[in-house]
């Protein structure tokens, strides 16, 4: 599932790469990510990094975008129910692949200020490490099991983007995340703050 999953996202950046090169004004832009959850449900701290290719449309203020990036966390969330009376000692390793397809608006385009919001369409690749405790015996006397799950969701964003050199700038963004699975562990909602360069 993770080979399908990785030509899936090479397959679309090169697709989004060869009609972007035809655009007139096009970013790519690299960026560090932390990622918290919202609510009290879950206790996370995600850290990793996100690519993305931005183009204008034509010559207006709105921009195409498409992202992906990898984020990872080995803080232990607390002991919980896993699917069907399944009770893990740790839960660790949350790994997180989210693509996104997303349309912007920026106000004051060009400008050395230049604020903007957007929405995006988003899949999201997830795996997560489940520890079994020592009490607890397993069919096959595992103590380590990796869960996986496809899901989808929407992701609003609002950012700014400054024009501090020439060819080399700054941008720094918040994402909302709203993963639309309801199967543990994965159900939840996150926010994602992105600090990172535009060339």
């Amino acid at each position: 599932m993770i080979n399908q999953g990785i030509k899936y996202i090479i397959s679309l950046f090169l697709f989004f790469t060869i009609n972007t090169l035809l655009q007139a004004q096009s970013n790519f832009m690299v960026s560090y990510t932390n990622t918290k959850a919202v609510g009290d449900e879950q206790v996370l701290d995600l850290n990793g990094v996100n690519i993305e290719w931005r183009t204008f449309i034509k010559k207006s203020n709105f921009s195409a975008s498409i992202s992906a990036g990898f984020q990872m966390s080995a803080r232990s969330d607390f002991n919980r129910e896993i699917d069907s009376g399944i009770i893990s000692s740790d839960v660790k390793n949350l790994r997180i692949v989210p693509t996104t397809f997303g349309i912007n608006y920026h106000f004051r385009k060009g400008k050395f200020f230049e604020p903007y919001i957007g929405i995006s369409g988003a899949s999201y690749y997830m795996t997560r490490d489940l520890y079994f405790s020592l009490l607890r015996q397993t069919q096959d006397n595992r103590q380590t099991a990796t869960l996986e799950e496809w899901n989808f969701g929407i992701s609003p964003e609002v950012g700014v983007i400054t024009k501090i050199f020439d060819k080399v700038n700054v941008f720094a963004n918040i994402e909302y995340h709203h993963v639309f699975g309801d199967k543990p562990p994965f159900n939840f909602q996150f926010m994602s703050f992105n600090v990172g360069l535009i060339f």
